[in-house]
């Protein structure tokens, strides 16, 4: 006979996860399947025609390198099982199918499985075969998540400062707790597996949550470089100090039994750990194969008051729905609640300050570039979900997707509102019978940011040149990029780095890559800097330079200049699209 193929099953798993419970918790499961197996259509939408059917499992298809390479060159690409090709589809096409799914129903989701696997840390010991149910945590056959997270919204003191070497001492803490309950748990696995990789890969996902409140606290706004600068450095701190701890540690206990070094070394985290780490690791081994991950934290979320994961505030107010204690669960009690930041700091959500943004505030782009910088301090995996309006088209979600992929994300997830029911949605949609004097307000909020000029997202690549001009204070050199609507951005480094010079210069630089992306002409930026004096005014290759300013201003009129016939073809085609 013939078999029904993976797709037969789904629905029984998924039946079966709901039926088994533990302490009065439902299961959870993820189902993938790799996107070059013959029923993957099948599997990408069995979840939209009947919204009976899987319900209890999430859904991910396994992208390749070799199918994300076919949909950008628009080639054929084979179906396939054991070697044998069953079906061979347009690759783009498939990757339509896709989209136009989680357009309509935020499934499926995607794992980038060659990125995955090319930064496992045990992929030559214990190769990976699927994820955890939200998938931040790629796992082994007998794989477990042993997973624990730090709420980074108690690290930031009443100034605002963040508070380093209080974090430190709990990551190093919160590592060893962690290495700990694998041991608590040894005996308690359900399979003979499990068990195995449990003790002999020493698997443990230390990850974060609050940070939306940890910002809002220290009054950096969500969507901004600040932000990213500062999460950029928190998580550098976090992976780090980890890393450091399950080292000491395997000095201390043992390393994890499948250590190697030759295979270890191998993942594409580790080869981008700093040279001291990578040191200690191969002299004293390490105690746990993998260390870090970023979970949703729902629940725990929850209970800690704080935003989950990685996630921005989701709405500054909202109602909340609880099961009743009546035996059946089948009704709710229901409550308007502010979110515990918002009223902790400003009471209620009438007057807040820009800095607070929600998540349908904010560029999913943005989002993207948040997740990839999180992602370069975790050797596993995000689960995290970008929240679209419902208006947004089906070409945007297979940007925000291809862009994902670019950015070296190794998994990501659309909610597009409206797409599913029993999901976060926005006041404005629910209560517009009953509250109109909320929807007012709400439609005033909407048309003011709709109003209000916002600089054009950063994308993941640019393209430029490195120019050095001398300069009183030291050599300037300077780094003018483009993008496909021309200059967007500068970067300057001055010899004496630290100096007020260089604090100087690079925000002389910000405001420039601020007003670039903002539609700016070049040449207005020019003229504001040219002829700005300095007290150490130096000749460089027969002309006067008065200042840093100024050296920045020629160095773009320099670039403008050379460039000009380019720049102009730029500039016309901007004009031409504007008109179209």
């Amino acid at each position: 006979g013939e078999s029904c193929g993976p797709v037969g099953f789904m629905n029984l798993f998924s039946e079966n996860t709901n039926t088994i419970a533990q302490h009065g918790r439902r299961g959870a499961n993820m189902q993938t399947l790799s996107i070059d197996h013959p029923d993957i259509e099948k599997f990408i939408e069995i979840k939209t025609g009947d919204i009976n059917m899987v319900k209890y499992s999430n859904i991910s298809v396994l992208l390749t390198d070799e199918f994300m390479e076919a949909i950008s060159k628009n080639k054929e690409f084979d179906l396939k099982y054991e070697n044998k090709i069953y079906k061979t589809v347009n690759a783009k096409e498939l990757w339509e199918k896709i989209i136009d799914h989680a357009h309509s129903s935020a499934e499926p989701g995607l794992l980038f499985w060659d990125t995955m696997k090319n930064f496992h840390n045990a992929e030559y010991c214990s190769p990976l075969i699927s994820t955890n149910p939200c998938a931040e945590q790629p796992l082994p056959d007998g794989g477990c998540c042993n997973l624990g997270s730090i709420n980074l919204e108690r690290y930031v003191d009443k100034n605002g400062n963040f508070m380093i070497d209080e974090f430190k001492d709990t990551i190093s803490i919160a590592t060893r707790f962690l290495d700990n309950v694998i041991d608590y748990n040894m005996d308690r696995h359900a399979l003979k597996s499990q068990k195995e990789n449990a003790f002999n890969d020493r698997r443990i996902g230390l990850g974060i949550l609050g940070l939306g409140d940890m910002l809002v606290r220290m009054n950096i706004k969500y969507d901004s470089e600040d932000a990213l600068q500062t999460v950029d450095q928190i998580m550098q701190i976090f992976r780090d100090t980890a890393y450091e701890t399950s080292s000491t540690l395997a000095k201390e206990k043992g390393e994890f039994p499948n250590f190697d070094w030759n295979g270890y070394k191998k993942s594409h985290f580790i080869k981008n750990l700093p040279k001291h780490l990578q040191k200690s690791i191969k002299e004293n081994k390490i105690r746990n194969s993998t260390v870090l991950t970023v979970p949703p934290t729902g629940s725990g979320a929850i209970v800690a008051r704080v935003t989950s994961g990685v996630e921005p505030i989701f709405a500054t107010s909202y109602k909340r729905r609880v099961k009743k204690n009546d035996g059946f669960g089948r009704d709710f009690d229901e409550y308007k609640v502010y979110h515990p930041i918002i009223e902790k700091l400003f009471k209620n959500d009438d007057n807040l300050p820009d800095y607070v943004v929600t998540a349908h505030d904010i560029d999913p782009y943005f989002r993207v570039k948040m997740q990839g910088v999180i992602q370069k301090y975790i050797d596993s995996s995000i689960s995290s979900t970008v929240n679209l309006k419902n208006e947004v088209t089906k070409e945007t979600v297979a940007d925000i997707y291809m862009t994902a992929y670019k950015a070296g994300l190794k998994g990501i997830t659309v909610y597009r509102e409206g797409s599913r029911e029993g999901i976060l949605i926005t006041e404005d949609k629910t209560n517009k019978k009953d509250n109109s004097q909320v929807e007012s307000k709400q439609q005033l909020s909407s048309n003011a940011l709709n109003s209000e000029k916002k600089p054009r997202m950063r994308p993941i690549a640019t393209s430029g040149t490195t120019r050095r001009i001398r300069t009183g204070e030291g050599s300037l050199y300077i780094t003018i990029n483009e993008d496909e609507n021309g200059l967007c951005e500068i970067f300057t480094t001055i010899g004496k780095a630290g100096g007020n010079a260089a604090a100087q210069s690079e925000a002389i630089s910000r405001l420039i890559s601020l007003a670039l992306r903002s539609g700016i002409d070049p040449q207005a930026i020019v003229k504001q800097l040219k002829g700005i004096s300095g007290p150490n005014p130096t000749w460089e290759d027969g002309r006067l330079i008065l200042s840093t300013p100024d050296a920045i201003g020629k160095a773009l009129d320099d670039y403008l200049s050379e460039d000009k016939n380019n720049y102009l073809k730029i500039k016309q085609k901007n004009s031409e699209k504007k008109a179209q």
